[in-house]
């Protein structure tokens, strides 16, 4: 679960997950797509992070509703589509954090409405005064299949070490 779950927020949430052609789509929409490795050990993202991340979001997501709410210059369909997508946003923002299974991939859906975020606050500062915290679109892609591939390593190294000294 998590943004609409088709048009430009699957595409995004794809991109955020590796999938090459949803990458392709993103730069053909001029989308800036970073691939970032960091580190030698993955990062392990808990509820918490999730959560964090969250509530980071949450005054900046207040702030540019009320700008949208009191800005005159926007159309219809802007307005709605912004409605749209701060419902989501919302109902995302309540849902609890799932225990330790499941919180990277919330935290990747949360990122997804990091950077949707600021595409919208870039369109809105065009024609509207946005208050409150500015949103930078920090996209990156961030292999997280990597340290599944690293954890089966090393417990197959494991388990190799183990068999040899019990010979």
């Amino acid at each position: 679960m998590g943004g609409c779950g088709c048009g430009p927020c699957a595409t995004s949430s794809r991109a955020l997950r590796g999938d090459p052609a949803a990458r392709k789509l993103l730069e053909l929409d001029g989308a800036p797509v970073v691939l970032q490795i960091g580190g030698w050990l993955p990062n392990i993202v808990g509820p918490s992070d999730v959560r964090r991340l969250k509530e980071r979001l949450q005054p900046s997501m207040l702030a540019t509703n009320a700008a949208v709410k009191t800005c005159d210059k926007l159309s219809a369909g802007e307005r709605s589509a912004w409605e749209v997508w701060f419902a989501a946003w919302s109902v995302w923002y309540a849902t609890p954090e799932p225990w330790l299974f499941g919180a990277a991939n919330e935290y990747d859906e949360t990122l997804v409405y990091e950077a949707q975020l600021a595409a919208w606050q870039e369109q809105l500062r065009q024609k509207c005064t946005v208050p409150g915290p500015i949103v930078q679109d920090n996209t990156t892609l961030d292999l997280s299949g990597l340290k599944w591939v690293a954890a089966a390593v090393i417990v197959g190294s494991l388990a190799y070490t183990v068999r040899t000294v019990l010979k």
